[in-house]
């Protein structure tokens, strides 16, 4: 090995040494950034599950069966809609997004937010959003359930209780299994619809 070689290798290794170290820093400030995202949905969801059950107990103490009714299926179809638009965003490729925002379209800027945020729009809209309807519209089930039992005062009301949250249940499986599928097959008109909501704002 000449001098001139030993010498260009040799003042490598500072730049190389100083790479991996910020390729390190890069990897651990990555690692700690992660956890910011479920601390913060953590502490959303239990803000958002507090005010909602208060003020679910407050306003359905005082409503009759057919207002609770029209509660539930508002509650089962958010929930659906939220559904679909987090495996949307999870399933939308960003390209077409980016084609429409250099011909200046409407919400295409929004989607474009919406796609590269998938992690959290999809977290939001699915978990905290869609199970947050749906436990929502369980407690509203057994408002149903109970009003029924005041009204007849028979202890078949125990099955009718039952029936409602199986009900429930089974129509919001339902109609998630449905969105998702439409989601899965047609993410990028989902992802434009709420896009186009979002300019909006």
């Amino acid at each position: 090995m000449d001098k001139n070689t030993f010498s260009k290798t040799t003042s490598n290794k500072p730049k190389d040494t100083k790479l991996k170290l910020k390729q390190t820093k890069n990897v651990i400030k990555s690692k700690k950034m992660s956890w910011r995202w479920p601390i913060k949905i953590f502490l959303i969801t239990l803000i958002l599950s507090l005010i909602f059950s208060i003020s679910s107990e407050l306003i359905l103490s005082s409503t009759g069966i057919i207002i609770s009714s029209l509660i539930i299926f508002v509650l089962l179809v958010t929930s659906v809609i939220f559904d679909m638009l987090g495996v949307a965003v999870a399933a939308a490729s960003l390209e077409p997004f980016v084609a429409m925002s250099s011909k200046r379209i409407k919400g295409s800027k929004e989607a474009i937010m919406l796609v590269k945020n998938a992690e959290k729009v999809s977290s939001f809209a699915s978990d905290v959003v869609g199970d947050m309807c749906g436990i929502l519209s369980g407690a509203v089930g057994a408002s149903i359930a109970f009003q029924l039992y005041n009204l007849t005062g028979d202890f078949k009301t125990i099955l009718i209780a039952a029936f409602v949250s199986s009900l429930i249940a089974a129509l919001t499986v339902f109609g998630k299994a449905v969105g998702k599928k439409f989601a899965i097959n047609n993410p990028e008109k989902i992802v434009f619809m709420a896009s186009k909501i979002l300019s909006f704002f």
